[in-house]
């Protein structure tokens, strides 16, 4: 009988490890956080894993990048990796939309936020994401001049809720870009 107590108790303990650690990965899936970052042989070189879905289609949970630390400029387009200002011990992955001088205006749909930047060389804007149909009215809007020295960043994953960023709290300073990401090495390989 103890045996069998024995076998049930280790048994409920094993499971309930189970579902905690499920708890946790849950939520860290979607915090869009990068780990730590690994130095690599080469010094200006840094690969960093990916923790959650905010660059998701480009950049899955679970993907490692690398990431240049000697950058020279940042261009629109360019994905990065950054420290949250409000919190510097939290570093993101984002793709970088506009830069100083860009005019941002970003809203708010039921099933997209289209962030459009009007830039001197196309003042008609720009949409990121292109191709996508907003449903209904917008509910929010965001309308900001990029300043000199920072920098309007985005997560790829453009549901509303998918990715916490410029959008939310605002422009990126130069001092917080921790590096340029240049490839993913895992699961395949290739440039970004």
């Amino acid at each position: 009988m103890k045996k069998k107590v024995l076998i049930w108790t280790a048994g409920v303990a094993a499971l309930a490890l189970l579902v905690v650690a499920g708890g946790v990965y849950a939520l860290r899936g979607g915090s869009s956080d990068v780990g730590k970052p690994q130095p690599t042989p080469d010094t200006d070189l840094v690969r960093y894993h990916v923790v959650g879905t905010s660059m998701d289609p480009t950049i899955k949970d679970g993907d490692w990048l690398l990431a240049k630390t000697d950058f020279k400029s940042i261009n629109r387009g360019d994905l990065v990796i950054m420290r949250y200002p409000k919190d510097i011990s939290k570093v993101y992955c984002r793709r970088v939309v506009a830069v100083g001088g860009d005019r941002v205006v970003m809203k708010y749909y039921s099933n997209v936020k289209l962030t459009t930047v009007f830039t001197p060389d196309k003042p008609s804007g720009t949409v990121f994401p292109s191709g996508v149909a907003p449903v209904g009215n917008s509910y929010g809007e965001y309308d900001a001049t990029v300043d000199q020295g920072t920098y309007y960043v985005v997560g790829d994953n453009t549901v509303p809720g998918g990715s916490y960023d410029s959008d939310e709290w605002g422009l990126l300073p130069k001092a917080d870009l921790a590096g340029v990401v240049t490839e993913r090495t895992s699961p395949d390989p290739r440039k970004l």
